[in-house]
């Protein structure tokens, strides 16, 4: 697709230009494509920063990274970190690893 620039950017033609691309299809292979899977804003927050933080190395390891992380973590990745368990996330997450980032981390 090309974009064609016009002499004058202006409101209007930033506002149709999102609304042209503010669409999930345009997302892959974005890590962000997660969290797109939930609902609820604090589970996207949790599921953003993961993502974000996996976001170095081949993207097809990152999103298959990204994606083990949240299976383990189940229907909401905020209620998983907000309950408080650190003994769970450590049998959960000791065989992970990501590159050089391991489960512990």
């Amino acid at each position: 697709m090309q974009l064609e620039l016009p002499t004058n950017i202006d409101k209007n033609w930033l506002e149709e230009l999102y609304q042209q691309f503010n669409d999930p299809k345009w997302i892959h292979p974005d890590p962000l494509e997660f969290l797109y899977l939930y609902d609820a804003p604090e589970d996207r927050e949790v599921v953003g920063l993961i993502a974000s933080c996996l976001a170095y190395g081949r993207v097809t390891q990152i999103l298959k990274s990204v994606a083990n992380i949240l299976e383990a973590m189940g229907i909401s990745p905020y209620d998983y970190v907000f309950s408080g368990c650190p003994s769970r996330w450590q049998n959960a997450f000791s065989t992970f690893k990501h590159r050089f980032t391991t489960g512990q981390e």
